[in-house]
């Protein structure tokens, strides 16, 4: 008996002791976390000029363009060491912001470097960067208004057809978006499961008015998957054709080359008709892609407007030491004829610059009519 009591005390001992000693631990390395106010990631202190140099080191790593001449002649690093200068250890997480600002809209003007944001909800930490001006605006043309045609709505696809005296009638699809609100682990999949069956009921009401041409409208800030392009796209096509050359950064200044391609998909009642794509500066990454598609299909006659904004590549998201959250270009996008649209835009076979949608005037339009007519 004394010694299963002896036994008991010297436990409760041992494991008050223990709990003590925990404690003492903690107590230390809370007191050292609080003595230190910076914390490191790899090489990069959590301070304003550490997340620049964070900053520039995911270019390096990932910009599909890092190796480009931008504003000036100007390279990434002559960028990255001209507004480090701005800063200093004594720097201000708003001075980053400003300097930050500066790198992506003023000198490296890619339309897909296009955010950067804090989740916090403080007014003096957050930032919102974009280098897209008013011109991209997204906005649905008053076509009912314009040109007399009454539209319904799909999602985010737009559709009609232009009734003509005489003549036979005209499709009219907008585009004003191309990604869908979609729940579930496989998005994808049910995103396109969504455009799909959209695309399939605008081809049968185009089928019911015999149509007999097609005027897909991507003046648009349409962004969105390259799969979602597809099931439109697939509609107007009679084969499968490549659309756009791909170019994925493996190692400083070496790429991965891909194909992107589209075929034919669903209903076959638009695919072989002749069709007409308005752009303008609005066009913007996927729809541009779309247009790269839609120039592959058999039934092509052109694309009317002005130079789309030329947001070439993928993008991919990256944080910051801080937790600004910022998108960047992953990879490089051609045409299929390898040509570059990169800042510059799609060049359009008919360049028109009025497009103000002004009633009764819509020039785009009234020469994709022209066109079809032919």
């Amino acid at each position: 008996m004394f010694f299963r009591v002896f036994f008991r005390m010297l436990f409760k001992v041992f494991f008050r002791m223990r709990r003590i000693a925990l404690l003492l631990s903690c107590v230390i390395f809370v007191v050292g976390l609080s003595s230190c106010t910076v914390s490191f990631v790899g090489n990069y202190p959590n301070t304003p000029l550490g997340n620049y140099d964070f900053f520039f080191a995911q270019l390096d790593s990932t910009y599909a363009y890092k190796d480009y001449v931008f504003e000036q002649d100007r390279s990434l690093s002559d960028i990255r060491a001209l507004e480090r200068a701005s800063l200093d250890n004594n720097s201000s997480w708003n001075d980053l912001a400003d300097a930050l600002y500066r790198v992506i809209n003023v000198h490296i003007k890619d339309p897909h470097v296009y955010s950067m944001y804090s989740p916090v909800a403080d007014d003096d930490i957050y930032v919102y960067l974009a280098s897209r001006g008013d011109d991209l605006d997204a906005y649905l043309p008053d076509v009912q208004k314009t040109n007399g045609i009454a539209l319904n709505t799909s999602g985010y696809l737009y559709h009609g057809v232009y009734e003509r005296t005489g003549a036979p009638s005209i499709g009219y699809l907008y585009v004003d978006e191309l990604t869908e609100s979609v729940g579930g682990t496989d998005r994808a999949s049910a995103e396109k499961a969504v455009f799909a069956t959209q695309m399939d009921a605008i081809v049968e009401r185009f089928r019911d008015a015999q149509v007999k041409g097609l005027i897909v409208d991507l003046r648009t800030r349409a962004g969105g998957a390259v799969y979602n392009g597809r099931q439109i796209a697939g509609r107007m096509m009679t084969e499968k054709k490549v659309f756009m050359h791909v170019e994925y950064p493996t190692s400083p200044l070496q790429y991965a080359s891909a194909q992107e391609a589209v075929e034919p998909l669903g209903k076959t009642y638009l695919q072989g008709m002749p069709l007409v794509v308005i752009i303008n500066s609005r066009t913007c990454s996927g729809s541009e892609m779309l247009a790269l598609m839609l120039k592959q299909a058999s039934g092509f006659k052109g694309i009317i407007g002005k130079p789309s904004h030329g947001c070439a590549g993928t993008i991919i998201d990256r944080e910051l030491l801080n937790g600004w959250v910022f998108r960047l270009t992953s990879s490089r996008t051609y045409a299929a004829d390898k040509s570059e649209y990169f800042k510059v835009g799609i060049t359009p076979d008919h360049d028109i610059r009025y497009d103000s949608l002004a009633p009764d005037t819509d020039e785009p339009m009234i020469k994709a009519v022209e066109i079809l007519s032919q």
